[in-house]
């Protein structure tokens, strides 16, 4: 995968891309073209996602086993994770202004994966 063209087959978007051998998620900054990268390899066990895109991400790399919340579980098309919510495996924290941050909280994430 080339990070510094975005549009190689579509496997990423403009300023984020996985890059699924390494397991890495690496995202350049559009004002300053810096690249970083955050690991998806272990220890991370307990995922939150706030949004549906990160889903995918995870999806991508094979990682839907360590998603343990969703934000809006409804607004979810991933068939792995809609079969392990309906087993009760992954709990929606609420969604925009209902939110649950004890919801969050609970489910003792590693890592909660926002956005701004």
């Amino acid at each position: 995968m080339n990070f510094s063209d975005s549009s190689d087959s579509g496997d990423s978007a403009l300023y984020f891309c996985i890059d699924p051998s390494r397991k890495l998620a690496v995202i350049t900054d559009p004002y300053t073209q810096r690249k970083d990268s955050i690991s998806l390899e272990k220890p991370y066990s307990r995922i939150v996602c706030m949004s549906s895109t990160h889903i995918a991400a995870l999806s991508t790399i094979g990682k839907t086993d360590a998603i343990v919340g969703v934000s809006g579980l409804r607004y979810v098309s991933d068939s792995t994770v809609l079969a392990m919510a309906a087993q009760g495996q992954i709990k929606d924290v609420g969604y925009d202004y209902s939110f649950e941050y004890e919801a969050v909280m609970a489910l003792n994430p590693d890592l909660i994966l926002a956005y701004s």
